[in-house]
């Protein structure tokens, strides 16, 4: 709650540079750990260059809680890939996982805190998808939730941000 607490109430006039490739190296580094206790090939499919204007604090609170999320929620032997790529001015964080997904008509709904799907097998407070939402809308961003791209069960965090004026898109 306090972590909710702090991204909900932090100003969001802060306004600095911040490499999110870096950041997203930072999150996957901290998961590592949890991802191999739970038998979880975590990777990262492709990491382009991107600098974003925003509180790194609240960045690093999004691409953590996106990332811990898929590991908690994919069982074991699963797969969470992890990709930030720069696309027509944008970076795009996705991270895709092999867990049971969310149904459609609850996608918004898990964003609400203390929201949790009933049946899910994981301990939690159901705050990590409200602190990615409060961070996403304090750094002028915005999160959704889809299903995978290749049709497999899973799930699909996209998180979007246009880069700062100066950023230069590559790898």
């Amino acid at each position: 709650m306090l972590k909710l607490a702090r991204v909900q109430g932090a100003s969001s006039g802060v306004d600095e540079p911040i490499a999110l490739d870096e950041v997203v190296r930072t999150a996957i580094e901290e998961m590592l750990p949890l991802a191999e206790t739970r038998q979880i090939d975590l990777g990262c499919v492709r990491l382009d260059r991107a600098q974003v204007r925003g509180d790194r604090r609240h960045m690093h609170a999004l691409v953590r809680n996106a990332i811990d999320n898929a590991v908690r929620y994919t069982p074991a032997s699963g797969r969470v890939d992890v990709m930030l790529i720069v696309d027509n001015g944008e970076a795009v964080l996705a991270v895709e996982d092999t867990g049971p997904g969310i149904p459609a008509d609850l996608r918004e709904r898990v964003f609400e805190p203390f929201y949790r799907i009933l049946g899910s097998q994981q301990n939690g407070t159901g705050l990590g998808l409200a602190i990615v939402r409060s961070a996403a809308q304090a750094l002028g961003g915005g999160v959704t939730l889809a299903e995978r791209v290749d049709g497999q069960a899973g799930l699909r965090f996209i998180y979007r941000q246009k880069l700062a004026g100066d950023a230069r898109p590559g790898r």
